[in-house]
């Protein structure tokens, strides 16, 4: 769990770390906006009302009648905005003709180049205050067009900062509140997927230490109820494939254990016995060659089993008639039908059939299927073996009209060491093994079953 608890920290931490540098960005931006903003609107006003005393001094006083210490002295008379901006009234030189702060009137006053052309702005600290202000500097021109002195306008910028730094202030408490909100909903968020994941890793770790009835719950939303699902589909899958493992040693031991003690006992028989009975002796070295040949069957059947796991089950193809084969087969289990009186059929409507596949391989699927067949037939029946070409595929299919196969193990015939009736002898393998070379040949087996009725397994392979 302390995996998961380092998840929920780093999820944490990322997440507060990235909504932290997107409030910076927008802070930055929305302080940068604030003061473009404000210090435009100072801007603005200002040229605004050096605007109307330009146009207020060309309308009554832009004569030769007056001398610009005149004029200044008329603007300054007629100025009402004190408390917005001040005005002072330079002459070429910068020197401050008039101001409407006359404490200010013997200052010397510089002005920046240009403004003989047009409005020109400016932002300094007042020397001896340090006090931030704005300037607005506007040329006065008399009737002939020339300069002859320099109107200023001049505001503090200090209660608009202050503004400023107040919304700025307000903003920064409204984002540390919604940086709260969210880490919280993040936290909230957190729980909400790390534990469904906590509980998915705590079932697998028992399943790992062998407790395969471990279930998840399953009412999560989205991908976790998915994972779920498939980590309960997957205890499932393990505690079935336990079962059949458990079912197939105890089954194996016993096929093994069988014509091992059959051996031993037919020896020890021959050995004690009178060596002159001859019809005993070969009694028993018959019984002794069968024992042994089931085992070394079943010695094979659990390396192709282990070949097959492993991915190394190689096949060799060359071309074969398979009507032939199937014929070759029906007379190998002869002797063994005529021990339940079973006839075996071939049907095939071609004549000949070939097709290019590993022979061996494909054999051992027919033989498979037949044997099971026989093992699960009814006495005085048949098995039928019919061959059909089609124009991108031959179908064998193996019918017997046996005991049948249920519903419910019909769905696992397949699956290895499955084995419907632990009566019967055999490993569970055959079938799985079956499957697996028919599907090394790009085919598949395709069963059909009725309970009492018989069985029909179908070989698909492609042409």
């Amino acid at each position: 769990m302390n995996d998961i608890s380092g998840i929920k920290k780093r999820w944490f931490i990322n997440y507060t770390l990235i909504i932290l540098v997107v409030f910076i960005i927008i802070e930055g931006f929305f302080l940068v906006g604030l003061n473009n903003f404000y210090h435009k609107n100072a801007y603005n006003l200002l040229v605004d009302r050096a605007n109307v005393t330009v146009e207020f001094y060309k309308k009554y006083y832009d004569t030769d009648l007056y001398n610009i210490e005149e004029i200044s002295q008329l603007l300054i008379n007629n100025y009402t905005d004190q408390e917005i901006a001040e005005i002072q009234i330079l002459d070429l030189d910068g020197n401050v003709l008039k101001s409407s702060n006359e404490f200010l009137i013997d200052e010397k006053s510089s002005y920046p180049e240009g403004v003989e052309d047009g409005i020109v702005d400016e932002k300094y600290m007042m020397p001896g205050t340090g006090e931030k202000v704005i300037s607005v500097y506007v040329p006065l021109k008399n009737s002939a067009g020339t300069v002859i002195g320099i109107l200023k306008y001049t505001s503090s910028l200090t209660l608009i900062d202050a503004s400023i730094n107040r919304l700025f202030t307000y903003s920064l408490g409204l984002l540390a509140l919604l940086i709260l909100i969210l880490s919280v909903l993040s936290f909230f968020f957190t729980r909400t997927l790390i534990n469904p994941i906590e509980s998915i890793i705590s079932a697998t770790e028992k399943l790992a230490k062998g407790d395969y009835n471990t279930r998840v719950a399953e009412d999560f939303k989205d991908e976790m109820q998915t994972l779920a699902i498939s980590v309960n589909q997957m205890a499932e899958k393990i505690q079935e494939s336990e079962k059949s493992k458990n079912e197939f040693i105890s089954s194996i031991t016993h096929e093994i254990r069988t014509p091992l003690t059959s051996i031993k006992g037919w020896s020890e028989t021959i050995i004690t016995g009178d060596m002159n009975d001859k019809e005993e002796i070969e009694v028993g070295l018959g019984i002794i060659i069968r024992e042994t040949e089931r085992l070394s069957f079943m010695v094979e059947e659990l390396l192709e089993f282990s070949k097959l796991e492993a991915g190394n089950l190689k096949i060799f193809k060359e071309k074969v008639e398979i009507v032939m084969m199937c014929e070759d087969i029906i007379s190998l289990y002869k002797g063994k039908f005529n021990k339940k009186n079973i006839e075996g059929k071939i049907v095939c409507d071609q004549g000949s059939v070939y097709l290019k596949v590993d022979s061996n391989r494909i054999r051992q699927v027919i033989i498979n299927i037949l044997e099971n067949a026989y093992k699960f037939s009814d006495y005085d029946s048949e098995i039928i073996i019919n061959i059909c070409e089609l124009k991108d595929q031959v179908i064998i299919k193996i019918v017997d009209f046996g005991i049948g196969i249920s519903d419910k193990n019909l769905k696992k015939v397949l699956n290895k060491f499955f084995k419907s009736d632990s009566k019967h002898a055999g490993s569970g393998l055959g079938l799985s093994i079956s499957n697996e070379i028919v599907k090394l040949h790009g085919g598949y087996i395709d069963i059909k079953s009725q309970l009492h009725e018989g069985t029909e397994v179908s070989i698909i392979l492609p042409k």
